[in-house]
């Protein structure tokens, strides 16, 4: 089974950074002293109540800001969904329908299967956070001990329609199991407690984006305050925490970008997703890449407004040398149109078209007035329109591409697939472009050609631990798993995934003392990931270790009762042992979870044979029939 990265796309919060003006800042960081000393360990996040108590008026309408509202619990107060007109949402696919319904103040799904008039499945799940500010979306997360899950149900508010999520379509849909990663929770809210090595659970959870993703933690700044330390910042810079107005261009767009340009993340080695601070350089810690496609000039991302606007005249005029620009608007970034306390619905026509008019005279539109009057005379209208976004169905978003938008003619429709391209780093080395590749093939593009380009920048690294890595990744995603196991293929200091690959190499291998072996390294390095620890289950059931694989699972099942493959295993391991009762038990309770589980059907019709029920014996069968149909 392949590792699975939901890159769970999500519309919601624009993430602009504070103020509008675009002073540069001349000064470096350096390693021993950063300048601006938030930057270093000893500065903690206090929260956004911290912030309030002196800049109340900017969180008053920071609040209802896309940001400010970007993840909260799901009450009916958050909620933006319809509830009055919310008829049931049916997976062609899967043969399921899905029912957005509250039980008093708790949000509940409802997944479930008719056989004509009968309700052969039933499950329900409460809903413990929204995600997305309600501008385009609210998907829905579910909460097990801590591990979170997105739930298969998204509301699209601008077509006002209940429907599957984004990665769900088109037989896709993982009902209940889509892990909600620490890459997704990093740019979708405010930075979270994360238990490392788990991959989805969390100890603590922020409700929403808060002031700090943009300025740093604020610990210091809050302690100098206090302390009566005032730093006059009409004359200097307040050094204590990042006031991203006085960062140069480079900064601020990396700043906006660190969650506007979601695509392909490729994490630097010895970094983490939240290890990138306002003012520093983004490429130090995260390179993004992007899909490039030949004869596509219109179509984007959901999230890809830095891509867009870096594409267009006007920033590359801003960002060139000696620009003849206004010196009013020297450098383009997302600050010269964006206040980012105050809501985009807020903002009026007027502040946008205002920018546009610093270097376009208003006379210079050669568009009858008809024409703009029907564009409500917006420079936006018309230069940067709503379109639809490749990657989220039912949204429209503003292609912040700026330019004179050209009718697609049908060649240029036909997009051809040119390779992936590094947005925010040119110059991204070997490594780095060859993890892209293995991402797009794990992600959804797995195609043979996309492995083809892994391996080749594989290749042109240098042999080291990384490189090994690697290549036990090429291969097991290319199946060789026989290229796994070579001496000269393991690396010496392999991190959790690498272990758990080779623990699946040599179990298809039939190797199980080795597969045992590795999958208990990668254990040690990731304690609390489940999926490593259902791995090391079946491998013991392999190995007739049946008492210890139970003892396993049992746990699992105490950490989170929802994984249908932990009831499943466990059910297996009572067939073998001859406990028909018990297996039956464990066998119904991962069909509840999962119906079309076939090796829990076939565990279940072992135990009712085995007990003599004939009448659910026929039932069962006739289910595994209709499966295999």
């Amino acid at each position: 089974m392949r590792r699975q990265f939901g890159f769970l796309l999500l519309a919601g919060a624009f993430v602009w950074v504070l103020s509008q003006s675009n002073c540069s800042n001349p000064q470096a960081k350096t390693e021993e002293q950063p300048f601006y000393r938030n930057h270093g360990d000893s500065a903690k996040y206090v929260g956004i109540d911290a912030c309030k108590q002196c800049h109340s008026d900017k969180y008053d309408t920071y609040i209802h800001t896309g940001m400010g509202h970007s993840f909260g619990l799901a009450t009916p107060e958050r909620s933006d969904g319809d509830f009055k007109n919310n008829k049931p949402v049916y997976d062609t696919y899967k043969n399921l329908w899905y029912w957005p319904h509250f039980v008093g103040k708790n949000l509940y799904i409802t997944e479930y299967r008719l056989e004509g008039k009968d309700t052969v499945h039933s499950r329900s799940e409460l809903v413990k956070y929204i995600i997305g500010s309600g501008h385009h979306t609210n998907s829905h997360l579910v909460e097990v001990n801590g591990y979170l899950y997105q739930a298969p149900l998204t509301y699209y508010t601008q077509d006002k329609k209940w429907d599957l999520p984004p990665g769900f379509e088109n037989g896709q849909n993982s009902r209940f199991d889509r892990t909600i990663g620490h890459e997704c929770l990093a740019c979708h809210n405010a930075l979270p407690d994360y238990e490392e090595g788990s991959e989805n659970r969390f100890t603590k959870v922020p409700l929403g984006i808060t002031c700090e993703r943009c300025h740093g933690p604020g610990s210091l700044h809050v302690a100098e305050k206090k302390n009566g330390i005032i730093v006059d910042v009409k004359n200097g810079i307040d050094r204590s925490i990042v006031n991203p107005a006085k960062l140069n261009m480079e900064q601020q767009v990396d700043l906006c970008q660190r969650c506007h340009l979601q695509g392909n993340s490729v994490l630097k080695p010895g970094k983490d997703w939240d290890d990138f601070r306002p003012g520093m350089k983004l490429s130090d810690f995260i390179e993004v890449y992007m899909p490039r496609y030949a004869g596509d000039e219109n179509s984007f991302i959901m999230a890809g407004h830095a891509q867009r606007l870096q594409r267009s005249k006007c920033f590359l005029q801003s960002a060139t040398p000696n620009s003849q620009l206004p010196s009013s608007i020297s450098q383009l970034t997302c600050l010269t149109c964006h206040n980012p306390h105050v809501s985009v619905r807020e903002t009026g026509a007027d502040v946008f078209n205002n920018v546009c008019k610093k270097c376009h005279e208003d006379n210079a539109c050669k568009e009858l007035p008809t024409i703009r009057a029907a564009k409500q005379n917006s420079c936006t209208n018309c230069h940067m329109p709503r379109n639809s976004s490749s990657d989220i169905p039912h949204v429209a978003v503003t292609d912040h591409y700026i330019r004179v938008v050209k009718k697609e003619t049908k060649a240029e429709s036909k997009k051809v697939f040119a390779g992936l391209q590094c947005i925010n780093n040119p110059n991204a080395d070997s490594r780095s472009r060859a993890v892209a590749y293995l991402n797009a093939f794990e992600q959804s593009n797995n195609t043979q050609h996309t492995l083809d380009s892994a391996i080749k920048y594989i290749s042109a690294m240098q042999k080291d631990n990384e490189k090994s890595s690697l290549l036990v990744r090429y291969n097991y995603l290319s199946e060789n798993y026989g290229g796994n196991l070579s001496a000269q293929a393991l690396p010496t200091e392999p991190d959790a995934w690498t272990c758990y690959r080779l623990a699946e190499s040599f179990y298809a291998a039939r190797n199980y003392a080795a597969a045992q072996s590795w999958i208990e390294k990668a254990l040690l390095k990731a304690k609390g990931n489940l999926q490593f620890q259902l791995k090391l289950s079946t491998i013991l059931i392999q190995q007739n270790q049946l008492d210890k694989a139970e003892e396993l699972l049992r746990k699992v099942i105490a950490l989170n009762p929802k994984l249908a493959q932990a009831a499943c295993n466990l059910s297996y391991i009572y067939k073998l042992k001859g406990n028909a009762p018990e297996c039956e038990t464990m066998a119904a309770a991962a069909l509840a979870l999962n119906p079309d589980y076939q090796e829990a059907l076939l565990n279940l019709g072992w135990a009712q044979q085995t007990l003599g029920k004939e009448k659910e014996l026929a039932r069962t069968m006739k289910r595994m029939g209709k499966l295999r149909k």
